[in-house]
């Protein structure tokens, strides 16, 4: 704990740091599903990182939403607990926000490249 505004062990308490912010109002707070939000992300960032290998168009448009939603939430986590910051918690968006811009730009070149590679092949032929 760095001062009262930087604080992770007053953060992890709140209430949105448990279940995503959702599970605990909708189901209840001993709900199984009511997790620390760092076992969702472990959860998520596997996912990404597993569908990374894949140069499938759609898999890597299903990871940039995955991605986006999980930057999205984790922002709105970090908004609605302000004053209140963990380092740790904003060390972790930001690595979010540059992975989205990464999966971005491994769909736009994705997305590029078989159009060039057809006109080419067409240009050849004719």
């Amino acid at each position: 704990d760095l001062s009262p505004t930087l604080n992770c062990s007053s953060f992890l308490t709140t209430p949105y740091s448990t279940g995503l912010g959702l599970v605990g109002p909708v189901l209840g707070d001993d709900h199984q599903a009511n997790l620390p939000n760092s076992v969702f992300s472990i959860i998520i960032f596997t996912v990404i990182f597993l569908a990374n290998f894949s140069s499938n168009m759609s898999v890597v448009t299903m990871m940039l939403v995955l991605a986006t939603i999980t930057w999205i939430f984790k922002s709105t986590v970090v908004i609605m607990s302000l004053p209140m910051m963990c380092p740790i918690t904003l060390t972790c968006l930001v690595t979010t926000m540059f992975m989205v811009l990464t999966i971005f730009n491994k769909r736009k070149s994705l997305d590029t490249f078989p159009t060039n590679k057809i006109n080419q092949a067409f240009k050849k032929l004719i």
